[in-house]
Order: structure tokens, then C-alpha cells, then sequence
């Protein structure tokens, strides 16, 4: 039993470890919108500029160590992200292949600075717990705590914080933010007795988020996050019945508006840009399709 228990305890270290560097990529990639295949090779050029800073430098103590490493290794990723990886961040594959070439560039930078291809660095907390004849080093036990202490705290940020919540939206509907020109500018959420009358609902508890376009007004979508036991709209639900509802949005092309929302797998209500030979309507071509939650959104070219 204590054998399978210590195999346990390593097991989770090592899941730590990989929660740690699994966040990261996930960071990445819903931030930048690529997958940076270098990650790795910033964790293992840290660990060698930690082994150069104690081996040649004298310096031991992870309270110095940690800023040095992360303020140097992110330089570099800084540098990498900027002027390598942000102007091809529309290109398919190209970021792909790229950090492919950086990954073989840090590389060879880390086997130049390292000693050999196998490094052993000092502990920085020397030792360890045994409850119940388990052995758990105090070293371990911060790997452990790191990992449950950053995922604790990036959720809280992503879920409680308006900054979080924006970076969330726009990674969530990437395209159709993208697709009719509008930025988050804010999210918020809202409940209590004022929102409560405000809506006319009891309970009612929203996610706000605000987008807004280069000029002109902007538009807030509102998500009920409480009560949750609304319908959805009826799918037979017309234009000329009484319950439609519709935004509208101003383009410089329709047509141009209608391909990008086709790439896009959205619900199209019309065929396509429709052209209207009268222009009695204020506008001369349009197009109608539903966003994921059924509504109808109209974009319009005078």
C-alpha cells in the first residue's frame, strides 16, 4: 500500500507539472489564436538559465531566481511574439511553422549554455513530510500548491473580472466579433433588487457584454445566467410574425458580409444578399441570419 501511495504522490507531482505548462498553451492559444509550438523550449531555457545563474553566478535563492527567469525568458518570447509571430497571426499555417523554427533556435541556445544534455540542479527547499510513511518533499509541495493557486486564480479572473470576462467573449465568438467589425468594450455582471426590476424578473441574474464598432453606437447582449428556464425562439418563427425581433447592421458591402458569414456556418433566414430594386426600405441590399441563440441579426448596404 505504500508503495502504490508513493506512486501516487509522484504521479501527482508530474500532473502538476503538466497542468502548469498545459495552461500556458492554453493561454496562447485563445489569446494569439495559433498554437505555439515553443512553449516548451521557454520552460527548458529557464530551468538552464536558472542551473548558470546558481552554477556561475552564485545566486540561490528562488526569490531572486524566479523574477530574473521570467523577466529574461519573457523577454524573449516577447520579442519572438512581436516581430515574428503577430504578423503572419492570419496566415493559416505560417505562426505554425514558424515556431517550429524557433523552437530548434532556442535549442541550440540551451545546449550551448548547458553543460550536458543531463542537469541536476540543487533543490531550492530542502525537506520533506512522511504522513503515513508517504515521503513528500517540501519542493513538491510547492509544485502542488503553484499548480492549484494559479488555476484558482485564473479562474476567478476569467469568471469574476470584467478584463477576463472580455478576453473570454471575444475567444468564444471570435469570428462573429470579427465579422461585423465590433471590439468588447466591457462586460459586467449585474443582479439584485434593481436589476431585478429592470427586468422584470425575479432572480434575474445577466452577463453583460458591450461591443462597440469604430463609430457610432454600440450594442450590449445580454446572457441570463440566472433563472435559466427560458425558451428558445419557436423555429418557425417568421419575419412578419409579431414576435420578431431583429438588430441591424450597417455594411459597406453585403455581399462581402454574406461570404464571410457563410465561412462562418452561420443560419442564413435569407438566401443570400438580397438587392431591392425601390429603395423604399432606406437600404438597397441586405441579408438576414440568426446568431447560436436564434436571433435574427440583418445586416444592410445602402
Amino acid at each position: 500500500m505504500i508503495d502504490f501511495l508513493q506512486t501516487t504522490e509522484g504521479i501527482i507531482t508530474a500532473a502538476s507539472v503538466y497542468l502548469l505548462v498545459g495552461l500556458s498553451w492554453n493561454l496562447v492559444f485563445n489569446a494569439c489564436g495559433y498554437l505555439n509550438l515553443a512553449l516548451g523550449q521557454y520552460y527548458i531555457l529557464g530551468a538552464i538559465f536558472s542551473y548558470k545563474l546558481e552554477s556561475s553566478w552564485g545566486i540561490h535563492s528562488p526569490f531572486l531566481l524566479a523574477p530574473m527567469i521570467a523577466i529574461s525568458v519573457g523577454f524573449l518570447g516577447f520579442i519572438s511574439e512581436r516581430f515574428m509571430l503577430r504578423p503572419l497571426k492570419d496566415r493559416g499555417l505560417s505562426p505554425l511553422i514558424v515556431t517550429i523554427g524557433i523552437n530548434l533556435m532556442l535549442l541550440q541556445l540551451a545546449k550551448s549554455l548547458s553543460p550536458g544534455l543531463v542537469i541536476r540542479p540543487d533543490t531550492f527547499v530542502n525537506g520533506q513530510i512522511s504522513p503515513g510513511g508517504v515521503h513528500i518533499a517540501y519542493q513538491e509541495l510547492i509544485v502542488w500548491g503553484t499548480a492549484i493557486v494559479l488555476t484558482a486564480a485564473l479562474f476567478l479572473f476569467f469568471r469574476r473580472t470584467d478584463l477576463g470576462r472580455s478576453m473570454r467573449a471575444s475567444v468564444d465568438n471570435r469570428r462573429a466579433a470579427d465579422t461585423l467589425g465590433l471590439k468588447v468594450a466591457g462586460e459586467s455582471e449585474n443582479y439584485g433588487p434593481e436589476q431585478e426590476r429592470l427586468n422584470s424578473v425575479f432572480g434575474a441574474r445577466l452577463h453583460i457584454t458591450a461591443l462597440r464598432a469604430a463609430s457610432g453606437p454600440g450594442i450590449e447582449f445580454l446572457e441570463y445566467l440566472a433563472p435559466r428556464d427560458g425558451r428558445p425562439y419557436p423555429p418557425e418563427e417568421k419575419a412578419n410574425d409579431l414576435i420578431h425581433w431583429q438588430t441591424r447592421f450597417l455594411s459597406s458591402s453585403a455581399d462581402e458580409a454574406a461570404r464571410t458569414l457563410r465561412d462562418g456556418k452561420s443560419a442564413f433566414v435569407s438566401t443570400g444578399a438580397v438587392e431591392l430594386q425601390d429603395g423604399n426600405a432606406g437600404f438597397r441590399k441586405a441579408i438576414t441570419v440568426r446568431d447560436p441563440d436564434g436571433h435574427a441579426i440583418q445586416v444592410v448596404e445602402q
